[in-house]
């Protein structure tokens, strides 16, 4: 009986995800012209890239601090900073949002990591584009990405939503608010 209950849940899920019409478009940035690809994915339509604007103020960075990384994986900004960036009409996703959208795909980890990946069926195309540490070391691109929510979970953390190839998993966790982590914003 469990077995058949498991399959059933992974049908409906197969049909959910493979069946959804993907919603495509674009989003232009009017304070600097930049064009980002956006996907709606269930009821809510994200960026399907990383931020790349230069705020006047806070702390951002590119990775390994080499302006190249910026146009394919954007900046990454530290937590503060984060939640003053979104152009108008967007916003950075609470820890709810993120989580409808673990949600929608499946509530499964790994079914969820392979579906926002580079290629996944959803369009979200998390590019695995590492982070920054709170003392300046850049680490794991390639490997894992980390997308802030605006949702803090105490004085010094904040709530993230993670993709990591090791064990290929999607997943909310928190991660320190100095860290430099990547921006994907969300529709209001």
């Amino acid at each position: 009986m469990k077995i058949k209950s498991t399959l059933t849940s992974i049908l409906i899920w197969v049909i959910a995800v493979s069946s959804f019409a993907q919603v495509t478009g674009t989003f232009t940035d009017s304070r600097d012209g930049k064009i980002y690809k956006t996907v709606t994915i269930g009821t809510q339509t994200w960026m399907a890239e990383n931020l790349a604007y230069k705020p006047d103020s806070g702390n951002y960075w590119a990775y390994d601090n080499k302006q190249k990384n910026i146009s394919k994986d954007g900046y990454l900004y530290d937590w503060k900073t984060a939640n003053k960036i979104a152009p108008s009409g967007w916003h950075l996703p609470s820890i709810a949002e993120w989580d409808t959208l673990h949600k929608f795909l499946g509530d499964n980890n790994a079914m969820v990591y392979t579906a926002l990946i580079k290629g996944g069926k959803s369009g979200f195309n998390a590019l695995l584009d590492g982070c920054r540490d709170n003392k300046g070391s850049f680490y794991m691109a390639g490997t894992l990405s980390y997308f802030w929510s605006s949702s803090f979970s105490g004085d010094n953390d904040a709530w993230t939503f993670c993709c990591m190839s090791f064990g290929g998993v999607a997943n909310i966790l928190t991660t320190e608010k100095g860290f430099g982590n990547s921006v994907r914003l969300i529709k209001d």
